[in-house]
């Protein structure tokens, strides 16, 4: 299978899995050393407990244009792999967040790429091959 089918099915299938979307929703996160909370439009899976920016449903955004990264990061001695990819290969903020999920908040982790958008880092960990 070639590089760029595998790259849209992977695309294709998180878009069928971002089963809800909030355009009200919150995210909160810490930023020197206190809880901020922002209101943010997105959509999420509740079941993987992953989520993207709602404008990457809708049209092209920097998060939903990442290729398949196949450098291998997991034998660093400290840190996640999927924030390494976020900053060295996409030089990227990655970011320790939770999502309000219309019942609680979920844990997680995303990229915010340049344009504003973000992606699961999860999703990055998965394409790293």
């Amino acid at each position: 299978m070639n590089k760029r089918l595998f790259f849209l099915l992977i695309i294709a299938s998180f878009k069928l899995q971002a089963e809800t979307c909030l355009l009200k929703g919150q995210i909160r996160y810490l930023q020197n050393q206190k809880q901020i909370t922002e209101k943010s439009s997105y959509c999420y899976d509740s079941k993987e407990k992953t989520i993207l920016s709602f404008s990457c449903q809708h049209k092209k955004c920097n998060a939903m244009e990442f290729k398949i990264v196949y450098r291998k990061y997991e034998n660093d001695d400290t840190g996640s792999p999927g924030f390494k990819i976020c900053q060295r290969h996409y030089h990227a903020m990655p970011q320790i967040i939770e999502f309000w999920d219309e019942k609680k908040w979920v844990k997680t982790s995303r990229c915010i790429f340049p344009d504003g958008s973000f992606i699961d880092t999860g999703r990055l960990m998965q394409n790293s091959g």
